[in-house]
């Protein structure tokens, strides 16, 4: 005959069966918790006490979606184990649940640096949004990005780091680069100054991998993922003096770079000139006005400014 024992770890490796893809890495924890608490004692009173502390805490801290899930675990475990084998499970996930995100924003004309847990720094653009951990986790380093940033990452080969923005991944080990992904550009583009990333972007199958002084741009209007070339030590100079470079960029996405940093409001009245494209560097604490000068030296189009409305015909 076959013992209760054995019919709970027959139930309970089913469960983990069932629900590993919907909650990704659970199965390994419990099963090793299985393998090493024993089945419920006649000593049910303190098993019902430990079950109630968990509970407690669950209620204190249900604002935290792990702790939600982990709640949830709770119902469907303890309706096929003993009170004392739940608990202990419980626990040991409450000990392993993921941490509180933090979120970091810039305003306009604003930059803010940000030092994370793993001591990689961040130079947030104006406008943008970093969302990431207290603390980062084994096996990835993830944060989330709207906007535009100056990374400065820590090496850590065996916890490489992500960033997800929009379109755009990107994994590296250590390394600087630059990532420009905000929602309104018509273009993505990821800039390496130092070591190796991959990048990945939405809908295309592979991702690219990037040696130093090399940008990967992805096209959100035509799909397409290119490679441009620039001189690193002259992005770090540019970097340091708090500048800004344009690699072969819509003039579109320049205008709206211009009143991210500068405050104003600029209108393009011809497509034509929208999608033109420019390839220039300022280092020298330029404004917006000697800016567009120096991409009009061609005379393409007619300037005129009012208050901080800029026309551009």
């Amino acid at each position: 005959m076959k013992s209760k024992t054995t019919d709970h770890r027959a139930d309970f490796h089913r469960w983990l069966l069932e629900n590993s893809e919907r909650n990704p890495g659970a199965d390994k924890t419990l099963r090793e918790i299985l393998d090493n608490v024993q089945p419920a004692s006649d000593d049910a009173l303190i098993a019902a006490e430990a079950y109630d502390d968990f509970r407690r805490e669950v209620e204190k801290t249900e604002r935290r979606p792990s702790v939600r899930r982990i709640a949830g675990w709770v119902q469907r475990i303890a309706a096929i184990l003993a009170v004392p084998l739940a608990a202990a499970l419980t626990y040991a996930l409450l000990a392993d649940r993921q941490p509180e995100w933090k979120e970091v924003y810039t305003m306009t004309g604003e930059t803010r640096t940000v030092v994370l847990p793993d001591s990689s720094v961040l130079k947030l653009a104006p406008q943008s949004k970093l969302v990431y951990p207290e603390s980062f986790g084994r096996g990835e380093r993830h944060v989330f990005l709207t906007g535009e940033v100056y990374a400065d990452i820590a090496h850590d080969r065996k916890c490489p780091f992500r960033i997800s923005s929009g379109d755009m991944e990107v994994k590296v080990l250590g390394t600087r680069f630059n990532i420009n992904a905000y929602i309104e550009n018509t273009e993505c583009e990821v800039a390496l100054v130092e070591g190796s990333v991959q990048v990945q972007a939405k809908g295309r199958d592979g991702a690219v991998t990037l040696s130093p002084g090399e940008i990967a741009i992805y096209d959100r209007q035509t799909g397409q993922l290119a490679r441009k070339t620039f001189i690193p030590e002259y992005y770090m100079s540019v970097e340091e003096q708090n500048g800004c470079q344009f690699v072969n960029m819509r003039f579109t996405d320049i205008a709206a770079s211009l009143e991210r940093r500068f405050g104003v409001k600029i209108f393009i009245a011809d497509d034509r000139i929208a999608q033109q494209r420019f390839y220039a560097s300022f280092i020298n604490g330029e404004g917006v006005d000697e800016i567009l000068a120096i991409l009009n030296m061609e005379a393409r189009f007619r300037i005129s400014r009012s208050g901080n409305t800029i026309l551009i015909e």
